[in-house]
């Protein structure tokens, strides 16, 4: 946005919920690819439709699940996780934020700055 450089097209929407390749009027992010389709989808069901929220133009809905993986005999839920990952991964699956292949960048400080409290000030 800060740079002015337009999104592809179909890939966001605006607070109008009309198509937006404008970085800087981004209301929402459009799913990509079937998968991406489906949680959508889902999400939508939960937060939309369950809750009654579905095109109040009002606000959003909201819904929670909150498991204790405890409550399921997963002490070790940190060790299923990683075998989880490693069999996505066997099978052709990608696991978010493990791209082998990804190359560093390097981030403009202010851009670092303003995203700061979400970071933790740790660059």
């Amino acid at each position: 946005a800060r740079e002015g450089t337009p999104l592809p097209d179909g890939a966001a929407l605006g607070p109008d919920g009309e198509a937006t390749r404008d970085a800087g009027a981004v209301g929402a992010l459009l799913p990509a690819g079937l998968l991406g389709s489906l949680l959508g989808l889902t999400v939508e069901a939960l937060a939309g439709l369950l809750t009654g929220a579905r095109g109040d133009a009002v606000g959003r809905g909201l819904w929670v699940l909150a498991l204790d993986p405890r409550a399921f005999g997963a002490e070790d839920l940190a060790d299923r996780a990683d075998r989880l990952g490693d069999d996505w991964t066997r099978a052709g699956g990608r696991v978010p934020g493990d791209r082998p292949d990804a190359e560093t960048f390097d981030v403009d400080r202010d851009v670092w700055d303003a995203l700061d409290p979400a970071t933790g000030g740790t660059p």
